[in-house]
């Protein structure tokens, strides 16, 4: 069942940026960069920004496709100006600190913090993202299914989910929960961005045995 949703995009100190970052290029083009930066430790989802940047598919299974976003990523890495890679809220919470000017970073941990500190500011690429979607799900062999089942339609009750929403401001799947969610929230075009940028977000797929593409891609970049 899907719960709540979210997208990758980046994290940045409003007092270095006066400018909204609005393209992959700060991460990605030396001569557009604005300061010290992180990237996400988080394989796909950091690889997705580099193919969306270079304008191909997040799930592409063509090498050369592959290879030169891990080029891109690697070169990001090594730069003067790159602080390496970092998990979760680490990212978020090292820009809060001033260490960096931006970081990539996941909307709801960034606009949950915006709430309390109005120095960090978030953005989506104009190139498009990554988006993923937490979804409730019982295991065939759970021991209690029934209350499993008690539990998810709570969880996905409007009046509730819109309050969990609320709180992590994350996008919410449930149509039924939206008309509870807090109004400025439902018009943030960062949680729930328009219909032109919906069609550049792309979800990450399994893609079976291509998965070692990018297994290898990664291994190579996080070793040099």
């Amino acid at each position: 069942v899907p719960f709540q949703w979210y997208t990758v995009g980046l994290v940045y100190d409003k007092r270095k940026l006066k400018t909204p970052p609005d393209s992959w290029a700060v991460l990605f083009d030396s001569t557009k960069s604005v300061g010290k930066y992180l990237l996400m430790d988080s394989p796909r989802e950091m690889m997705g920004p580099a193919l969306k940047y270079l304008g191909h598919s997040i799930n592409t299974i063509d090498p050369q496709q592959v290879q030169a976003a891990g080029k891109l990523l690697l070169d990001s890495k090594k730069a003067s100006n790159s602080l390496g890679f970092a998990a979760d809220v680490a990212l978020r919470n090292r820009v809060i600190s001033g260490e960096a000017a931006l970081s990539v970073g996941y909307s709801g941990d960034a606009l949950s913090a915006m709430l309390e500190n109005k120095n960090l500011g978030f953005t989506l690429p104009k190139e498009g993202t990554v988006v993923a979607v937490d979804t409730l799900a019982i295991p065939a062999r759970a021991p209690n299914s029934a209350l499993a089942h008690r539990f998810i339609d709570f969880i996905m009750d409007p009046k509730v989910n819109a309050e969990n929403a609320n709180f992590v401001r994350y996008g919410t799947p449930n149509q039924a929960a939206l008309q509870f969610v807090n109004a400025a929230d439902r018009k943030n075009p960062l949680i729930y961005p328009s219909a032109a940028l919906l069609k550049k977000l792309e979800s990450v797929k399994d893609l079976g045995k291509n998965n070692r593409l990018y297994d290898e891609t990664w291994t190579a970049i996080k070793s040099r």
